[in-house]
């Protein structure tokens, strides 16, 4: 695996780990305009997408 690839995968994959915490302060003060709705679905989006890329990061992982 190339180095940019084990970087990228390890970017979302940390990435993934911090993105939840944006949208708790959403979820906590209530989601009442459309603009918050939008933003939490990015958010949520993002979210899903840096799972999807990180996913395979493994942080004992060698020179293979």
């Amino acid at each position: 695996m190339s180095a940019v690839v084990a970087q990228l995968q390890m970017a979302c994959f940390w990435l993934a780990v911090v993105l939840p915490f944006a949208y708790l302060s959403l979820l906590a003060s209530g989601i009442d305009s459309t603009a918050e709705v939008q933003a939490f679905l990015v958010l949520l989006g993002l979210n899903l997408g840096t799972l999807v890329v990180g996913h395979g990061h493994r942080s004992d992982r060698g020179d293979d």
